[in-house]
């Protein structure tokens, strides 16, 4: 018996490959990889609007304003009971049909971003009014200069004061440092997504180079007796 040519091994080996790799578990996709919040995550969830921005709004006669932030800008949850039996009370039903719509809420990564930004305006509204003590402070100083004691506890809180300021801006520094770093985790793992599907290889049909030749005659056909 004649043994096989290389050719002919080559090809049954390349497709004993292609048949494996076609088994193979496919490679996940971008949206598989990527973890943890987008960058339009945050800047969506930033730029939400909240639940009693909405009813101000409403009940001031801008019910367009109203529904046009909604739809574009989104709402961090849904209405509960409460809720949506308060907006009955002068919300348009088309208001109440955007609150509802699931399109128009944002998504849990989007809701933790616009948790954190309003975490960070209630610490720029605690700077602002330890600033607005510290000016008061100088003020009241100045007014009870003629008593020692007073004058001391005018200067105790003052002290007090701008401490409370300056650990406010350093959670406002750490909060900064935070987000930043967050937003290159994200760049970072976008990229390497990037990466991972322009690396992912492609399985194609296999087409031969050459044409596979016979390599031995058929059989001679049998005489027929007399």
């Amino acid at each position: 018996m004649k043994s096989l040519p290389l050719q002919t091994i080559a090809l049954l080996a390349a497709l004993l490959f292609i048949g494996a790799a076609c088994n193979r578990a496919p490679t996940p996709t971008a949206q598989e990889v990527q973890i943890g919040p987008t960058a339009d995550d945050v800047r969506i969830g930033r730029e939400a609007i909240s639940l009693s921005e909405v009813s101000l709004l409403a009940r001031s006669g801008l019910a367009k304003e109203a529904l046009d932030a909604v739809k574009q800008r989104h709402v961090p949850e849904r209405l509960s009971a409460e809720e949506e039996l308060f907006f009955r009370g002068f919300a348009k039903a088309e208001l109440l049909a955007a609150l509802k719509d699931a399109n128009n809420i944002l998504t849990p990564a989007q809701k933790d971003a616009y948790d954190e930004a309003k975490g960070k305006q209630a610490i720029q509204k605690e700077r602002e009014a330890i600033k607005k003590s510290l000016e008061a402070n100088n003020l009241i100083q100045r007014a009870y200069e003629t008593s020692s004691v007073e004058q001391q506890e005018i200067q105790r809180r003052a002290h007090l004061s701008r401490i409370a300021l300056r650990e406010t801006e350093q959670r406002i520094a750490e909060q900064t440092a935070r987000e930043r770093q967050k937003l290159r985790e994200i760049e970072i793992q976008s990229r390497i997504t990037d990466e991972q599907n322009r690396n992912r290889p492609f399985y194609g049909p296999y087409y031969p180079a050459y044409p596979v030749r016979r390599t031995t005659s058929p059989p001679p056909r049998p005489r027929n007796s007399p």
